[in-house]
């Protein structure tokens, strides 16, 4: 992999910064790049992955300015990549808070959530390729998750609130109105479920549209990150305390895990071989990993057929290009107002 460029995004915290750390101590990677929201927090990230790169003294470390909230913002940073282009890329970014999955955006009428995660990373991704930062051969890999398919304990063993999608006659995610308890986080799982497997299927269509660059969905798989802070009581309050716990019974695992994840899909040789262009790659849907969200790798395209529905992908590829052209248009003209468009605001 000597030469490598590799560019990770949402790389100055959790699973994206401990991926970059993992990366830069590696003496085959010459030159690693991280996306962050703030200069001062990307510099700071920088420098502290500077200490970390062990051996590996020659490689070089720097960041871009991404704010997936901010479509411009996205054109920008994909603009930023370097040439010839990047090897592999990591999308990693992305925040749940609980009030982004419950209100509107006025000026697009999806939810804010719908708009960072997938309307953010779509501008971001097709406009690198776009201008050619993406390489003929590159590894583009999605942060996917087991929430596509089930995790029984995250819904308290109910029902899986499953969105049949095929069954839609559009692409939008209203924002959830349950009241309270598990029947609130299943709705909240639902929102997260269709934003993770409408990128999955966009990503796809890239692939198709690609043929030359390998598009594949990886989760992370389950780590007691900030990602559950946004989450309902009383999912938060048992992460919060019991993360411990739901480690030892193979629930979660650690972050080191988690990462080794991402750098598996980027660097093993063997990874196109074991997993085709399009796949969902995830913890075992099998028991003693049914409930949770770890364990080895394994193919999860078979639980979401959806993804490899051709007709699926161009519809919902019509509908994410639609609103990230009306996204960039309302950035724009603000811009010329003298404003700045961000999404959840």
């Amino acid at each position: 992999m000597s030469g490598k460029t590799f560019v990770v995004t949402g790389g100055t915290s959790g699973i994206g910064l401990k991926t970059a750390s993992l990366i830069v101590q590696d003496p085959g990677f010459d030159r690693v790049i991280i996306t962050s929201r703030s200069s001062s927090r990307g510099q700071a990230t920088v420098d502290m992955l500077a200490t970390h790169t062990g051996d590996n003294s020659k490689v070089k470390i720097s960041y871009i300015m991404l704010d997936l909230d901010n479509p411009l913002s996205c054109l920008e940073a994909a603009s930023k990549l370097p040439e010839p282009g990047v090897d592999v890329l990591i999308l990693s970014a992305g925040s749940v808070k609980l009030s982004d999955f419950n209100r509107l955006n006025p000026q697009l009428e999806l939810t804010p959530a719908y708009c960072s995660s997938v309307l953010g990373h779509a501008i971001f991704i097709e406009e690198a390729i776009k201008l050619g930062r993406v390489k003929e051969g590159a590894r583009v890999i999605c942060s996917g998750g087991e929430l596509q398919r089930s995790v029984p304990l995250f819904t308290g063993f109910q029902p899986y609130p499953k969105t049949h999608l095929r069954w839609k006659s559009h692409y939008k995610v209203f924002p959830y109105t349950a009241p309270y308890g598990y029947t609130k986080v299943r709705s909240l799982i639902a929102g997260m479920q269709n934003y993770l497997t409408y990128l999955s299927i966009f990503i796809n269509k890239l692939g198709r549209e690609n043929p030359n660059i390998y598009f594949v969905s990886v989760s992370p798989g389950g780590t007691a990150t900030g990602f559950y802070t946004g989450f309902p009581q009383p999912l938060k309050c048992l992460v919060s305390n019991f993360s411990l716990l739901f480690r030892c019974v193979g629930v979660f695992h650690s972050l080191d895990a988690a990462a080794d994840r991402f750098l598996a899909a980027a660097t093993d040789p063997t990874f196109e071989e074991k997993y085709k262009t399009g796949s969902l790659v995830a913890s075992p849907y099998k028991f003693p990993w049914y409930w949770g969200a770890t364990g080895p790798l394994t193919d999860n395209t078979e639980y979401c057929p959806e993804l490899k529905d051709r007709d699926l992908q161009d519809k919902i590829a019509k509908f994410i290009r639609y609103y990230t052209k009306k996204a960039i248009e309302i950035g724009e003209k603000e811009k010329l107002e003298g404003k700045v468009f961000i999404v959840t605001s």
